[in-house]
C-alpha cells in the first residue's frame, strides 16, 4: 500500500512538472504577436464551374479537401489577426481581416453552388451539406463576433465539438486528409 502511495505522487509530481512546463509554453505563444509582411493570404479558394453534373467520389474527396483546407488556412489566419487586433489594432490588421472575411465568403459560396448545383456521389450528400453548415455557419459567425463582441453568447447550434466530432468521422471513413481540423 505505502510503494502504491509513493508511486502516485511520483506520478503527480511529474504531472505537475508537465504541465507547468505546457502552460508555460502555451503563455510564451500566446504574447508573440504575428508580424503584418508575414500573412499572407490565399488568393484561391474553392472553385468549380460544373453545373448539373454528376461528381465523382475522387473528385468530391478532393473537393471537400480543397473547400476544407481553404477554410483551415483562413481561419488560422484570422485568429491571428484577431489575437493581434486585441493587443493593437490598427488599419493593416482591418484591411487583411476584410481580406480573409472575403475569401472565406467566397469559398463558402463557391462550395455551396458546387453541392447544390451538381449530383453528389451516393453517401456524400448528408455529410456534405454538414460540413457546409458547420463551416459557413462558423465563418458567420466569426465574422459578426469581429462585429459586434456580444455576438459570442450566439454561437450556432450546428457549431458544436458534437457536431465536429461527426464531420471528422465521416472525413475519416472517407479517406479524406484536410488540415483543417488539426
Amino acid at each position: 500500500m505505502k510503494k502504491w502511495w509513493v508511486s502516485l505522487a511520483a506520478g503527480l509530481a511529474v504531472l505537475t512538472g508537465c504541465n507547468q512546463e505546457t502552460i508555460e509554453d502555451a503563455e510564451a505563444e500566446d504574447h508573440e504577436i504575428i508580424h503584418l509582411e508575414d500573412v499572407e493570404v490565399p488568393d484561391t479558394v474553392f472553385e468549380s464551374d460544373k453545373e448539373d453534373e454528376v461528381i465523382s467520389e475522387d473528385e468530391m474527396k478532393e473537393s471537400l479537401e480543397t473547400y476544407l483546407d481553404t477554410y483551415g488556412e483562413l481561419s488560422n489566419i484570422q485568429f491571428e489577426l484577431m489575437e493581434r487586433m486585441y493587443e493593437e489594432s490598427g488599419k493593416e490588421e482591418k484591411d487583411l481581416m476584410k481580406q480573409v472575411n472575403r475569401q472565406l465568403k467566397k469559398n463558402d459560396d463557391n462550395f455551396s453552388d458546387y453541392i447544390d448545383e451538381n449530383t453528389l456521389p451516393n453517401g456524400y450528400e448528408v455529410d456534405t451539406l454538414r460540413i457546409y453548415t458547420y463551416i459557413s455557419s462558423s465563418n458567420e459567425f466569426m465574422i459578426e463576433e469581429m462585429e459586434d463582441w456580444t455576438a459570442v453568447f450566439n454561437i450556432p447550434d450546428n457549431v458544436s465539438g458534437r457536431e465536429q466530432a461527426k464531420i471528422e468521422a465521416f472525413l475519416e471513413e472517407k479517406g479524406i486528409e484536410t488540415t483543417a481540423f488539426k
